[in-house]
């Protein structure tokens, strides 16, 4: 409900005038009925009053208007509220504990979020306005004026309330087990589809599509079948109330032509007036079913949003900028259990160059992802400058800080694009920089220079073309910290010698952080950080390590 509340307090202006034409409208169509009656009673009695047609006729002018008036709040606020919740998944995202992002499956987040996001609308849109501005005002209001003509029928029009609710009891019921089933199915088809469109290399080598769509097809058959059901259980409501709507019609003809002694004015203003009644109640159960139903995908949704954030995205101090100091205070890092850092600590220090080694699972992915503050240490402290890290708002180190991992992301645009954003620089510079990450040939025989497309993820490019695209950004890049994650795991030796010598000459003033696949290529840093086994086991210059031929003698030695 809270997230609810916030989408109201956001649109709140909007909505305010959205339930004021709707509560306006209800009144005159009521209100056009009753001056109808008036007017089939003065043709009875041949007394008809001109001004009383002209009062009819401005009313229903009036709906008219206010009916093409409604246009706009309505379908910006429906929209709205689809899209409000769509870019608050977003906002998650960007505070989200990364701990939990681990968790995430992205088809079937997405699958969530879509059905999610409807879901909200509906909730609030389809059900709670649609109930205030129009279904209560037109009961309210029909209620009143059959009051006028006779009391008694009101009581007749309550025990049907009282037959369309327990049959809507037992509807609700049935729909709501359908439609869990029916929305954790959708989210399987979203996921079976969404790694099929990734994985296309790995499925098509391997000969996985024919399961992978046999396993599509089984899951959609069950959706099938299953929306079918729960259309087949709404429209019996629909059955079953239109039968009772004839039957109370059939007892106030009866009534008013045996009991009550009406006129066919009022008569007809009745059978009308019942409509007005009921209608909105048959509309009401059924918006409400739906909103039952509704609430299942919303919730599944609302899950993810109350998933835990991180709490140095959210109300810590900010601090305008930091010189590139990092300094680890006897940290370990536990995780499921198991101790993966163990009580290390050493000191980067602002405009030099240090290489992060070790074996395969030594520990070192984790502490870059301790510098980052992705992950938080068990115990210990972190400090940029003097500034402890779990203190500070990560938003204001991120903004210091240069990232790229093994897992380069290369996006769908332009070569100009995907190095320099929207900045403006000219092409001279961008192609100084080309040369500098050894990009010069692949430039050359590129179509459309630097406007050339690269394609989703950088399909139309090679891996280690990629890694050099991603490399060049950092040029561009005002950040006083640059960590490089095995960012040129897919270069020959030669070319990512070349692109490392390039980057720590030119990047003279930067603090530079680097973990190497290839040690033959740390050959210009300053410090070596050697991790074994998450313990920090050698921490000096190339040249010394190599003397003391230690355990980085052997690693040397072995490459």
């Amino acid at each position: 409900m809270k997230y609810i509340l916030t989408i109201i307090k956001d649109n709140y202006k909007l909505i305010s005038i959205y339930i004021m034409l709707g509560v306006t409208s209800a009144l005159l169509s009521t209100l056009s009925i009753s001056y109808f009656q008036k007017i089939l009673e003065d043709f009875s009695h041949k007394n008809i009053m001109l001004g009383t047609i002209l009062i009819y006729g401005l009313i229903l002018a009036v709906g008219c208007i206010l009916s093409y008036v409604d246009e706009y709040p309505q379908n910006k606020l429906a929209n709205s509220i689809y899209f409000f919740i769509k870019g608050f998944a977003l906002q998650k995202m960007s505070t989200i504990k990364y701990e939990s992002y681990l968790d995430l499956n992205s088809g079937v987040l997405l699958q969530k979020i879509e059905n999610g996001s409807m879901s909200g609308k509906k909730i609030l849109f389809d059900f709670y306005l649609r109930v205030i501005r129009e279904l209560i005002p037109s009961v309210l209001f029909s209620l009143f004026f059959i009051a006028l003509i006779n009391k008694t029928i009101v009581a007749f029009i309550v025990i049907g309330y009282i037959l369309v609710f327990i049959i809507t009891r037992l509807v609700l019921k049935l729909l709501y087990s359908i439609k869990e089933k029916s929305l954790i199915n959708e989210e399987l088809i979203n996921k079976i589809l969404a790694r099929g469109i990734v994985e296309l290399v790995t499925f098509r080598l391997n000969k996985q599509y024919q399961n992978e769509i046999n396993k599509f097809n089984e899951k959609s058959a069950t959706v099938i079948d299953q929306k079918t059901k729960m259309v087949m259980i709404h429209e019996s409501f629909f059955a079953i109330f239109a039968f009772i709507l004839v039957i109370v019609k059939i007892a106030i003809l009866i009534l008013a032509y045996t009991t009550f002694n009406l006129e066919v004015g009022s008569i007809v203003a009745l059978i009308l007036y019942v409509d007005k009644v009921y209608n909105p109640i048959a509309i009401f159960n059924v918006l409400y079913v739906q909103y039952k139903l509704d609430l299942v995908s919303f919730k599944r949704l609302t899950e993810f949003f109350d998933a835990e954030n991180d709490s140095n995205l959210t109300g810590h101090n900010s601090i305008v900028v930091i010189d590139g100091n990092v300094k680890f205070n006897q940290v370990s890092l536990k995780l499921n259990q198991k101790d993966i850092i163990k009580n290390i600590s050493f000191e980067i220090n602002k405009g030099n160059s240090y290489a992060l080694i070790g074996e395969s699972g030594a520990g070192k992915s984790s502490i870059i992802k301790l510098i980052t503050g992705l992950i938080k240490p068990s115990s210990g402290q972190i400090f940029y400058d003097s500034y402890l890290l779990n203190e500070v708002d990560l938003n204001c180190i991120y903004d210091q800080i240069y990232y790229i991992s093994q897992e380069t992301s290369i996006f769908d645009g332009t070569l100009r694009e995907n190095i320099i954003f929207n900045k403006k620089v000219s092409d001279k510079e961008v192609k100084k920089v080309l040369n500098l990450v050894k990009l010069e040939q692949f430039f050359s025989k590129l179509p459309n220079g630097l406007n050339t497309e690269l394609g989703e993820k950088g399909i139309k490019i090679s891996g280690g073309e990629k890694q050099r695209v991603a490399l060049a950004r950092i040029f561009f890049s005002e950040s006083k910290i640059v960590i490089l994650d095995e960012a040129t795991s897919g270069l020959d030796r030669i070319t990512e010698q070349e692109v490392f010598k390039n980057i720590i000459e030119y990047l003279v003033d930067r603090t530079i952080i680097i973990v190497a696949h290839n040690l033959k290529t740390i050959t210009h840093v300053d410090k070596v950080l050697v991790i074994k086994d998450g313990v920090l086991v050698e921490n000096d210059s190339l040249e010394n390590l190599l003397n003391q031929r230690s355990h980085f003698y052997n690693l040397w030695h072995s490459k």
